[in-house]
């Protein structure tokens, strides 16, 4: 009825009054988007005037700006944070669209550069890999959001600014994350991107190593899941390789992708342990032609700086939950994907190998799984110099 229409319309103008003080007082960026986002689709709706749409638009472009990387990653490496924002991008375009005031260009820049990023993330069963503190949107949620982008194109392979690569030969794919954390700022904390060199690998629509993964807003759970033993790395005395409190944050260096005999070959570094330990990690991942042979190294180097005497380094392969995992009498582990006749074999030198359960987190759901461990002590390590841990699945 004519009535209804008339309230609904009041009380829409009162919220949008409300969004229009509070958006001030927000202190995450993130949330100032989402708040101007909204302004902007209910002045497009209710008819406000081409100059006060603009004047919010020319509020919410820098913002962006300082959110996105040059190569359209956001700026907390956060594939959930970064889908979020991309929506909120595209529903803003919209508004801008229906309202006639002619920035499209700004934001289907901006969107294009994002929608590449969110693909190359993207494994074949929809799903974005699970890097600090991802997995909580379904598949049919990104599906949506990145039809919506409207980009197509190829699926970039390295992502400079952002910090990750990209690689595949035959049904395998392999997702590296390369970069050093997100810097900590008023609004956000290093909780999440601490999985440094971490990586995950899909056989056709199946992930077979994958991170843990995320769960809802339990701080603590949240924390543990987002640390480095919750991703496919290597981990030090137990420790983070960064860390907020101990004011310990990991370059990176020598990222490198490209060809080699017979295959594709990663290599990159990261000095999050040294000033602790005074330990470099140097991480070599080498994909064979044809998918069937993923080779690796991860090599620790004494720096010669002060710091703790290391006692051990573990190397964690989280499997996925369609994966089932037997050791074998002769320190190899055999693995079989459900539903697929062909199996898969792990072998390492340099450590004792050995099985220990983990968690998989699917949109918020846990699934019990287990993960491959690889143990090196590292007591004569400042003696040696170095100490470098093989494996091959």
């Amino acid at each position: 009825s004519e009535e209804f229409q008339t309230m609904l319309a009041k009380s829409a103008a009162m919220q949008a009054r409300c969004l229009a003080l509070d958006w001030r007082r927000m202190t995450s960026v993130d949330n100032k988007i989402r708040a101007l986002r909204g302004l902007a689709v209910i002045e497009a709706a209710l008819g406000a005037s081409r100059r006060d749409l603009m004047a919010l638009l020319d509020i919410v472009i820098p913002l962006i700006n300082s959110l996105v990387l040059e190569d359209g990653g956001h700026r907390s490496r956060m594939p959930d944070r970064h889908i979020t924002l991309l929506r909120q991008l595209i529903e803003l375009r919209a508004a801008a669209s229906f309202a006639g005031v002619g920035i499209e260009e700004r934001l289907d820049e901006v969107i294009s550069r994002m929608g590449s990023i969110a693909r190359m993330w993207r494994h074949a069963d929809g799903k974005l890999a699970n890097f600090n503190g991802a997995g909580m949107i379904t598949a049919a949620h990104i599906e949506e959001i990145l039809a919506r982008a409207g980009t197509r194109g190829k699926v970039l392979q390295q992502a400079p600014h952002s910090g990750f690569l990209r690689f595949s030969s035959g049904r395998t794919t392999v997702i590296a994350d390369v970069g050093s954390p997100a810097e900590e700022t008023k609004s956000d904390s290093l909780i999440c991107g601490i999985g440094t060199l971490s990586f995950e690998m899909s056989i056709g629509t199946t992930p077979f190593i994958v991170n843990a993964g995320q769960t809802a807003a339990d701080p603590d759970l949240r924390q543990l899941l987002c640390s480095t033993a919750a991703h496919s790395t290597l981990s030090l005395d137990d420790r983070n390789s960064s860390e907020v409190a101990e004011k310990r944050r990991a370059k990176i260096s020598g990222v490198e992708l490209g060809p080699a005999t017979g295959g594709i070959l990663a290599i990159a570094t990261h000095d999050g342990y040294e000033p602790s330990h005074g330990i470099l990690h140097n991480r070599k991942l080498y994909l064979a032609s044809g998918g069937g042979n993923l080779r690796g190294s991860d090599e620790l180097e004494y720096s010669g700086a002060p710091g703790e005497i290391p006692r051990h380094a573990i190397v964690r392969f989280h499997l996925h939950h369609r994966v089932s995992a037997a050791m074998l009498g002769n320190g190899q582990v055999l693995m079989k994907i459900r539903g697929n006749r062909n199996g898969w074999l792990f072998k390492a030198s340099g450590g004792e190998v050995g099985l220990d359960n983990s968690v998989y987190f699917d949109a918020g759901i846990r699934h019990s799984c287990q993960q491959i461990i690889v143990r090196s002590p590292l007591s004569e390590i400042r003696t040696l110099g170095r100490q470098e841990i093989k494996w091959a699945f």
